[in-house]
């Protein structure tokens, strides 16, 4: 926990000298049009397609660390429970993490300063190192996704469901993966 809490504390730095000035008044302001905006039939399918091809990427990515014998530290982040976990990882993180993230660290606070593709790419870049290893590339990568859809469609929400739908499989491997081991002899041993 005090490494997600250090972690924070220097991102949060950097936004602030990232945002050369900008009040959070004004960012926040500014970022209202992101999150109100409701999207098009047209947008939300977009976000619906980008999410199942996001997920099926991911399941290519978790490829990688595996066939270079890299082993990803178990998350005690996450809630034991399953609908706790479920309530968490599929509707309230993505809400959150696109609100902050697109709406008002994208949207509000280096948009306006540093343009499009700059505010694309950092705040693709936080989004990435607020995760944890072995996941920062691909969470940069979604992040390039997700602020892709933002910025096109003009509201978060396309990525709220894109979000929503990794997240949405990522929680049915993690539970196949705990119900696995809790049906293993020495699982107890292994937590």
């Amino acid at each position: 926990m005090k490494g997600y809490v250090a972690r924070t504390l220097l991102l949060s730095l950097v936004l602030v000298a990232l945002a050369r000035g900008r009040t959070p008044a004004e960012a926040a302001a500014a970022s209202v049009p992101w999150l109100a905006t409701v999207p098009t039939p047209l947008w939300a399918a977009a976000g619906l397609a980008a999410g199942i091809l996001l997920a099926g990427a991911a399941r290519l990515y978790l490829r990688l660390p595996a066939a270079l014998g890299v082993q990803a530290a178990p998350r005690r982040d996450l809630p034991r429970g399953a609908l706790p976990l479920i309530i968490t990882a599929v509707a309230i993180g993505p809400l959150v993490e696109e609100a902050t993230v697109r709406g008002f660290i994208m949207g509000g606070l280096l948009l306006p300063v540093w343009g499009t593709t700059g505010a694309l790419l950092l705040s693709s870049l936080m989004f990435g190192l607020a995760h944890p290893l072995p996941s920062i590339p691909w969470a940069c990568g979604c992040g390039l996704v997700l602020g892709g859809l933002t910025i096109a469609s003009g509201t978060i929400w396309p990525g709220v469901l894109a979000h929503a739908l990794v997240n949405g499989w990522a929680t049915a491997r993690l539970l196949r993966q705990r119900r696995g081991a809790s049906q293993h002899p020495y699982a107890a041993a292994c937590r």
